[in-house]
């Protein structure tokens, strides 16, 4: 037996009663979790609840139809958070209690909040007589500002 007949009966032992399995097709236009374009899908669908309703779906998404059979295998068995579930919005919240230890020890150890740091849309300043960007220049020097894209107002010191 092969990895991916493995998988296929996999997905029908999860699969719950009365629901579908449509095919693997491959979508070029998503994004897959390692950043990449071009992924596979494979989709569940439930008994139709009735007239003017739509069934529930399931989808799973990977780089080849091994994965994507697998992941769609562990959603309908419950091992990978849905959208929108408990451990989904908990893990959220962990995220959000993260940066706000992390800003709170920059106050503390740096000085500065994290979102005071000029990241984007600020000001460059470029040192005249140079060919290229300098990781570091005095202040007090004859300078040439450049406006970054996306930059919201103008800032002069």
């Amino acid at each position: 037996m092969t990895q991916r007949e493995t998988a296929w009966d996999a997905v029908w032992e999860a699969l719950p009663a009365r629901w579908t399995v449509g095919p693997v097709t491959y979508d070029p236009g998503v994004l897959r979790p390692d950043g990449q374009m071009g992924a596979f899908r494979v989709t569940a669908r439930g008994p139709h609840p009735g007239r003017g309703k739509v069934p529930q779906t399931v989808t799973g998404t990977g780089q080849d139809e091994t994965a994507a059979l697998r992941d769609l295998d562990a959603t309908l068995r419950g091992a990978k958070p849905a959208p929108g579930s408990y451990l989904e919005d908990l893990r959220a919240r962990l995220r959000l209690a993260y940066v706000e230890g992390a800003e709170e020890w920059t106050r503390e150890n740096v000085g500065a909040r994290a979102g005071d740091w000029p990241i984007r849309g600020t000001l460059v300043r470029i040192p005249q007589g140079t060919s290229h960007t300098p990781r570091c220049f005095p202040l007090r020097r004859s300078v040439t500002t450049i406006r970054m894209p996306g930059a919201a107002s103008s800032r002069s010191t």
